[in-house]
Parts: C-alpha cells; sequence; structure tokens
C-alpha cells in the first residue's frame, strides 16, 4: 500500500512503485496500470507527469521526476487545515478513494513489473550489434 506522509502543508503519497517500473509498464503493460471493474471498464489508473503529479476521480498521476534518492513514484499536494481540525480525517477524506484504488492496483504490480523487466532483458538479449 503506498505510503502517505504530512509535513507542514504537504501530502506526499508514495507508491510502492518505482519511476523506472512505471514508465517501463507504460512501454510494455500499459494495461497494468489501469484497474478495471468486472465489465472490464477502467475505474482507476496511475501514470507519471511533469511537477507535483496529479489526483483526478480516474485515478493518479504522479510526479516523474523522483527526487527523493530511491526512486519510488511519488505525489505532493499542499493542503490547509484549520487550527485543531483533524489532519488524517481530512486526509482520509480528500485521497481516501484514491488510496483505496491505488492498493488494489499495486497489489498486482510487482508480478508484472518482473514479467516486464524480464521481457525487457530477453528483448536486449536478442538484439545484435555490429
Amino acid at each position: 500500500m503506498a505510503n502517505v506522509k504530512v509535513t507542514g502543508n504537504a501530502v506526499v503519497i508514495k507508491s510502492t512503485a518505482k519511476v523506472e517500473d512505471i514508465k517501463l509498464l507504460q512501454k510494455l503493460r500499459p494495461d497494468a496500470l489501469i484497474l478495471k471493474d468486472e465489465e472490464g471498464d477502467p475505474v482507476f489508473g496511475i501514470g507519471l507527469t511533469p511537477g507535483a503529479g496529479k489526483v483526478t476521480d480516474a485515478g493518479i498521476s504522479f510526479s516523474e521526476n523522483a527526487m527523493d534518492g530511491d526512486g519510488f513514484a511519488t505525489y505532493t499536494a499542499v493542503m490547509l487545515a484549520d487550527e485543531g481540525e483533524d489532519i488524517k480525517e481530512l486526509v482520509a477524506d480528500e485521497f481516501g478513494n484514491t488510496l483505496t484504488q491505488l492498493a488494489k492496483l499495486e497489489a498486482g504490480l510487482p508480478a508484472v513489473i518482473e514479467e516486464a523487466k524480464a521481457e525487457h532483458a530477453a528483448l536486449l538479449e536478442s538484439i545484435e550489434i555490429g
């Protein structure tokens, strides 16, 4: 499940997937980045975008730059709260659906990422230069 951290006015959602892995899946397994309902209709997706990212009803777009050194995809938002307001409740109200859907989608990503990496490595191995 994604990690959520609040520091000052910043809320950071940190994916369990690395930016490089999302980029690889965008090329080789784009459907793995889309959560679908029982009828096969898209419900939620993840992607990458310049800047801090974006959250909509359709999904979350993480920053295409992993700046904290570990490479995990992050989304950053600024939230203002009134004094005494329950910050956890505020974050849950604002991002609850996103975090729930993200957890469902991320649950299946590790296996798909490993498959895509193996496929990519085999592809590179099959290319001869010279």
